[in-house]
């Protein structure tokens, strides 16, 4: 997703939130009240049905918390982990002799070998599969995109979570932080 940063196709992102909400029992949901900012409450409400009576102590009750995105809010910055190469990167014809030498995982790369940094501009807390085919263009999952052919953006971006978050976490549906950002460097 690094190229489709660089390229400009990219400007959302999705992480899982962490903690989720607990689980409710039948009948209960949780609802966000999304707002602009970091703070989010998140509603837990009783689905009453329409012909039962409400009144005061009765059965619509309500729980909430508010939450703050610990990526930030609009205006932070982020800066971009990638792969990287330690020592003179990858030699032609074969890998390097040097020790010292060789292909770096983007978990290790420190922030200042960063090159790209981008600015958060707006952020929200929704379910994973809230995404809209828009918001699947934005995570980068492009079909005009050169290196993919015959992926619609939706089904690209669920293939894609999978084999970043491993099999079945589509199915979870948890709530994520969507972030949308612009690039700065």
């Amino acid at each position: 997703m690094v190229r489709a940063i660089l390229e400009g196709r990219k400007t959302q992102t999705r992480r899982i939130m962490k903690p989720q909400p607990p689980e409710l029992s039948d009948g209960w949901s949780w609802l966000v009240d999304a707002a602009d900012g970091g703070d989010f409450p998140i509603v837990a409400e009783n689905e009453v049905p329409a012909d039962m009576p409400h009144h005061s102590g009765g059965l619509q009750q309500e729980l909430w918390a508010r939450v703050s995105c610990p990526l930030g809010v609009p205006g932070d910055r982020l800066w971009v982990r990638e792969t990287w190469w330690r020592g003179g990167g990858p030699v032609a014809g074969g890998p390097s002799k040097n020790p010292n030498d060789g292909k770096v995982p983007s978990i290790f790369m420190p922030k200042w070998k960063s090159r790209i940094t981008l600015e958060i501009v707006r952020v929200r807390l929704e379910r994973l599969q809230d995404i809209t085919e828009g918001d699947a263009v934005a995570e980068g999952c492009d079909i005009n995109d050169p290196h993919i052919t015959d992926m619609y953006p939706l089904a690209w971006f669920h293939d894609l979570w999978e084999t970043i978050n491993g099999k079945g976490s589509w199915d979870a549906n948890p709530f994520v932080w969507a972030l949308d950002f612009k690039r700065l460097l």
